[in-house]
């Protein structure tokens, strides 16, 4: 979606969704991944030098990385 287009979007929708659609839009997520994402979890990570990973909202609950 070109950038104009996606800020269109984002002025209007609710501010969560804003926040899902940027998790989206700039980690690569799926709507169900960004929806469910603990940003608690994945600072803990990062705060204790680790990859934080995705599990929740995967297709087969496969994890991935969010670098």
């Amino acid at each position: 979606m070109p950038d104009v287009l996606h800020q269109k979007v984002l002025a209007g929708v609710t501010v969560e969704l804003q926040l899902v659609m940027q998790l989206q839009r700039f980690l690569g997520m799926r709507f169900r991944e960004a929806s469910l994402f603990d940003a608690q979890q994945c600072l803990k990570a990062i705060e204790n030098n680790e990859t934080p990973s995705i599990v929740r909202g995967t297709k087969g609950a496969t994890a991935t990385n969010s670098n």
